[in-house]
């Protein structure tokens, strides 16, 4: 997938680690369009993280791409 969005833009590629993928969300900041792509229930845990942590982000805009298992 991410050889495939090289094609888009930056690629960013942190694996499923949750600190990770917050760190990389505020070092970049909220001018750039973000997309994560990932199982449902990963993408829940993203979020859920990121309400735990209240990761303050009104202006970042992220689109995300998700599959499941046939």
């Amino acid at each position: 997938m991410g050889e495939a969005l090289e094609l888009c833009g930056v690629v960013k590629s942190t694996g499923p680690d949750l600190d990770k993928i917050l760190h990389t969300l505020e070092f970049f900041g909220p001018k750039p369009g973000y997309v994560m792509c990932g199982y449902p229930p990963f993408m829940k845990r993203v979020l859920d993280g990121m309400r735990e942590r209240r990761f303050r982000s009104p202006t970042t805009r992220c689109t995300h791409s998700s599959a499941a298992r046939a």
